[in-house]
């Protein structure tokens, strides 16, 4: 099947598309919080990025665990003391460098598979839309105590059942 092939290509390649996410977040006029970082402490900002999509698009990893990665990452990235903007634009460029890499991959040959493709790119830009709205949540809310914070049926809770809501209504 084509997305399983999709998804074995995202995790083979991982490492490469770390490399040019690197290469790019280091110099990138838009991400100047990333520049004082060596590749190899950047290197793991982002490979888990690419793991976990694939793992997520393979059913291993729940909403609720994506949810709750990420937004203890936006609290991590506030207190490393980067900036809301460049996290997200750095997120950006993972997903642009993906999607890039996938358009590379000269997969669009007939209808069947452009239609697979297409539906595999939204896929990729719902995980992101989540990374970026749960790293907001936890980045915007890195100054409350992390156990009120993840508490039952506290703030994070509500969050995550809130985005569910919304992505139940808009199909």
């Amino acid at each position: 099947m084509l997305s399983d092939k999709l998804v074995k290509m995202i995790d083979e390649n991982a490492e490469r598309l770390t490399t040019r996410w690197i290469e790019d977040v280091k110099t990138n006029t838009s991400t100047p919080g990333y520049h004082q970082y060596s590749s190899a402490e950047l290197h793991d900002k982002v490979y888990d990025v690419f793991k976990r999509l694939s793992h997520w698009m393979k059913g291993d990893i729940s909403k609720n665990e994506i949810a709750m990665y990420y937004t203890r990452l936006g609290r991590t990235r506030y207190h490393e003391k980067f900036h809301l903007g460049e996290v997200i634009f750095a997120t950006i460029l993972a997903k642009r460098y993906l999607i890039q890499f996938i358009d590379e991959q000269g997969l669009y040959d007939d209808s069947l598979r452009m239609n697979t493709l297409l539906e595999f790119h939204d896929r990729i830009n719902f995980f992101f839309d989540k990374v970026i709205f749960f790293m907001t949540i936890g980045f915007e809310n890195a100054h409350v105590i992390e156990e009120m914070f993840y508490a039952q049926n506290g703030f994070f809770d509500k969050t995550v059942d809130a985005f569910t809501g919304w992505i139940l209504r808009r199909g």
